[in-house]
Protein backbone atom coordinates (compact mmCIF):
# COMPACT_ATOMS: atom_id res chain seq x y z
CA UNK A 1 0.00 0.00 0.00
CA UNK A 2 1.42 3.23 -0.84
CA UNK A 3 1.31 6.01 1.62
CA UNK A 4 -1.33 8.09 -0.27
CA UNK A 5 -3.55 5.35 -0.24
CA UNK A 6 -2.89 4.42 3.68
CA UNK A 7 -3.63 8.31 4.10
CA UNK A 8 -6.97 7.67 2.76
CA UNK A 9 -7.30 4.61 5.18
CA UNK A 10 -6.85 6.75 8.05
CA UNK A 11 -8.97 9.63 6.59
CA UNK A 12 -12.23 6.98 6.54
CA UNK A 13 -11.29 5.40 10.02
CA UNK A 14 -10.87 9.13 11.57
CA UNK A 15 -14.92 9.70 9.97
CA UNK A 16 -16.27 6.71 10.90
CA UNK A 17 -14.84 6.94 14.61
CA UNK A 18 -16.03 10.55 14.81
CA UNK A 19 -19.29 9.84 13.38
CA UNK A 20 -19.91 6.65 15.85
CA UNK A 21 -18.89 9.22 18.77
CA UNK A 22 -21.27 11.91 17.88
CA UNK A 23 -24.42 9.08 17.67
CA UNK A 24 -23.79 7.85 21.23
CA UNK A 25 -23.48 11.79 22.68
CA UNK A 26 -26.52 12.41 21.09
CA UNK A 27 -28.07 9.26 22.58
CA UNK A 28 -27.26 9.63 25.83
CA UNK A 29 -29.66 12.55 27.07
CA UNK A 30 -32.63 10.09 25.30
CA UNK A 31 -31.44 7.23 27.77
CA UNK A 32 -31.29 9.93 30.80
CA UNK A 33 -34.40 11.04 30.12
CA UNK A 34 -36.17 7.61 29.54
CA UNK A 35 -34.98 6.59 33.00
CA UNK A 36 -36.16 9.54 34.80
CA UNK A 37 -39.96 9.22 33.45
CA UNK A 38 -39.80 5.39 34.11
CA UNK A 39 -38.53 6.20 38.13
CA UNK A 40 -41.86 8.57 38.41
CA UNK A 41 -43.76 6.01 39.82
CA UNK A 42 -46.58 6.29 42.75
CA UNK A 43 -43.71 4.75 45.82
CA UNK A 44 -41.79 7.83 44.92
CA UNK A 45 -44.67 10.24 44.54
CA UNK A 46 -46.22 8.75 47.99
CA UNK A 47 -44.42 10.38 50.91
CA UNK A 48 -45.57 13.25 53.40
CA UNK A 49 -44.12 16.53 52.31
CA UNK A 50 -43.04 19.53 51.73
CA UNK A 51 -42.54 21.00 55.26
CA UNK A 52 -42.79 24.75 55.54
CA UNK A 53 -41.25 26.81 58.18
CA UNK A 54 -43.14 29.48 59.49
CA UNK A 55 -40.71 32.25 58.08
CA UNK A 56 -41.32 30.53 54.65
CA UNK A 57 -44.56 29.44 53.94
CA UNK A 58 -45.45 29.44 49.79
CA UNK A 59 -48.66 27.21 49.86
CA UNK A 60 -51.72 30.14 50.77
CA UNK A 61 -53.34 27.08 52.29
CA UNK A 62 -50.48 26.55 54.78
CA UNK A 63 -50.09 29.50 55.26
CA UNK A 64 -53.73 30.69 56.10
CA UNK A 65 -54.19 27.78 58.61
CA UNK A 66 -51.02 29.13 60.30
CA UNK A 67 -52.79 32.52 60.97
CA UNK A 68 -56.38 31.37 62.38
CA UNK A 69 -55.74 27.88 63.51
CA UNK A 70 -55.40 27.24 67.35
CA UNK A 71 -52.67 25.95 69.40
CA UNK A 72 -51.72 25.43 72.66
CA UNK A 73 -49.50 28.63 73.16
CA UNK A 74 -46.43 27.38 72.05
CA UNK A 75 -45.28 29.29 68.80
CA UNK A 76 -45.24 27.04 65.57
CA UNK A 77 -42.13 26.23 63.89
CA UNK A 78 -43.28 24.67 61.14
CA UNK A 79 -46.63 23.54 58.99
CA UNK A 80 -47.05 20.93 56.07
CA UNK A 81 -49.97 19.42 54.35
CA UNK A 82 -50.38 15.52 55.66
CA UNK A 83 -53.48 14.56 53.39
CA UNK A 84 -57.02 15.62 52.45
CA UNK A 85 -61.35 14.45 52.94
CA UNK A 86 -62.53 12.69 49.88
CA UNK A 87 -65.22 12.26 48.89
CA UNK A 88 -67.25 10.37 46.01
CA UNK A 89 -70.92 11.01 45.19
CA UNK A 90 -73.02 8.79 42.91
CA UNK A 91 -76.87 9.25 42.29
CA UNK A 92 -79.12 7.07 44.24
CA UNK A 93 -83.59 6.28 45.32
CA UNK A 94 -83.16 8.48 47.97
CA UNK A 95 -80.99 11.33 45.99
CA UNK A 96 -77.35 10.98 46.79
CA UNK A 97 -75.17 8.11 48.17
CA UNK A 98 -71.61 9.29 49.13
CA UNK A 99 -68.48 7.48 49.94
CA UNK A 100 -66.27 9.27 52.11
CA UNK A 101 -62.25 8.60 53.16
CA UNK A 102 -59.43 11.04 54.92
CA UNK A 103 -56.49 9.93 52.43
CA UNK A 104 -53.43 10.65 53.40
CA UNK A 105 -50.29 11.91 51.04
CA UNK A 106 -48.48 8.24 52.01
CA UNK A 107 -51.48 6.38 50.09
CA UNK A 108 -53.00 5.26 53.32
CA UNK A 109 -56.56 5.96 53.81
CA UNK A 110 -59.44 6.18 56.98
CA UNK A 111 -63.03 6.41 57.99
CA UNK A 112 -64.28 8.73 59.69
CA UNK A 113 -67.41 8.87 62.00
CA UNK A 114 -70.37 10.15 60.45
CA UNK A 115 -70.63 12.94 63.58
CA UNK A 116 -67.34 14.44 62.74
CA UNK A 117 -67.42 15.20 59.33
CA UNK A 118 -65.51 18.38 58.67
CA UNK A 119 -66.10 18.71 55.45
CA UNK A 120 -68.40 21.42 53.42
CA UNK A 121 -72.10 20.83 53.86
CA UNK A 122 -73.15 17.14 52.11
CA UNK A 123 -74.12 17.90 48.45
CA UNK A 124 -72.51 21.51 48.40
CA UNK A 125 -69.62 22.11 45.66
CA UNK A 126 -66.37 22.10 47.24
CA UNK A 127 -64.70 25.43 47.34
CA UNK A 128 -61.63 26.36 44.77
CA UNK A 129 -58.30 25.45 46.64
CA UNK A 130 -56.47 28.62 47.57
CA UNK A 131 -53.70 29.17 44.52
CA UNK A 132 -50.64 28.66 44.19
CA UNK A 133 -50.66 24.93 44.26
CA UNK A 134 -46.90 23.95 43.57
CA UNK A 135 -46.12 20.97 41.48
CA UNK A 136 -45.02 18.97 44.04
CA UNK A 137 -48.05 19.36 46.10
CA UNK A 138 -50.71 18.31 43.10
CA UNK A 139 -48.47 15.64 42.11
CA UNK A 140 -48.66 13.73 45.32
CA UNK A 141 -51.95 14.77 46.06
CA UNK A 142 -52.89 13.26 42.48
CA UNK A 143 -51.70 10.16 43.19
CA UNK A 144 -52.89 9.97 46.69
CA UNK A 145 -56.23 10.52 45.61
CA UNK A 146 -56.24 7.79 42.30
CA UNK A 147 -54.66 5.41 45.03
CA UNK A 148 -57.85 5.97 47.47
CA UNK A 149 -59.65 5.90 44.13
CA UNK A 150 -58.78 2.19 43.40
CA UNK A 151 -59.67 1.08 46.91
CA UNK A 152 -63.10 2.74 46.50
CA UNK A 153 -63.69 0.31 43.61
CA UNK A 154 -62.36 -2.57 44.94
CA UNK A 155 -64.49 -2.05 48.53
CA UNK A 156 -68.06 0.10 46.73
CA UNK A 157 -67.64 -1.29 42.58
CA UNK A 158 -71.02 1.59 42.45
CA UNK A 159 -68.83 4.14 43.31
CA UNK A 160 -66.29 3.74 40.31
CA UNK A 161 -67.57 6.12 37.81
CA UNK A 162 -67.94 8.75 40.49
CA UNK A 163 -65.23 11.69 40.28
CA UNK A 164 -63.44 11.83 43.79
CA UNK A 165 -63.69 15.12 45.21
CA UNK A 166 -61.14 16.89 48.04
CA UNK A 167 -63.48 18.86 50.34
CA UNK A 168 -60.62 19.81 52.79
CA UNK A 169 -57.28 19.68 53.83
CA UNK A 170 -55.30 18.07 57.10
CA UNK A 171 -52.26 20.39 58.01
CA UNK A 172 -50.27 19.57 61.23
CA UNK A 173 -48.95 22.81 61.97
CA UNK A 174 -46.08 21.60 64.53
CA UNK A 175 -44.94 23.49 67.77
CA UNK A 176 -41.57 24.47 69.68
CA UNK A 177 -42.47 22.46 72.26
CA UNK A 178 -42.20 19.76 70.43
CA UNK A 179 -46.21 18.86 70.25
CA UNK A 180 -48.39 19.08 67.30
CA UNK A 181 -51.86 20.68 66.24
CA UNK A 182 -53.88 18.75 63.08
CA UNK A 183 -56.32 20.75 61.54
CA UNK A 184 -59.05 20.25 58.96
CA UNK A 185 -59.73 23.25 56.30
CA UNK A 186 -61.75 23.86 53.92
CA UNK A 187 -59.53 24.23 50.10
CA UNK A 188 -60.19 27.68 50.31
CA UNK A 189 -59.48 27.84 54.43
CA UNK A 190 -62.93 30.16 54.52
CA UNK A 191 -65.75 31.07 57.17
CA UNK A 192 -63.29 30.40 60.00
CA UNK A 193 -63.95 26.23 59.66
CA UNK A 194 -61.11 24.76 61.69
CA UNK A 195 -61.39 21.17 62.39
CA UNK A 196 -59.36 19.53 65.56
CA UNK A 197 -59.67 16.18 66.79
CA UNK A 198 -60.83 14.36 64.37
CA UNK A 199 -60.98 10.69 64.94
CA UNK A 200 -59.65 8.38 61.97
CA UNK A 201 -60.17 4.48 61.61
CA UNK A 202 -57.64 2.40 59.47
CA UNK A 203 -59.65 1.72 56.43
CA UNK A 204 -58.04 -2.06 56.61
CA UNK A 205 -58.35 -2.59 60.03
Amino acid sequence: MNRYAARGVMIVGSLLLAAVATACSASTPVAESSQAVSSETPANVLQFGPLYTVEDVPDPVVARTLEGAETTGAPAVSAEIRGYLVDWVIPSETGMAIKELAVMKDGTSYRLPSMMRPAAAFGQQAPARLEPESSAEARVREAAVAVAHEAVKDMAPQFSSATPVVFNYLVRINLADGTVVDVWVDPDVGGNRFFYDIVLERLDD
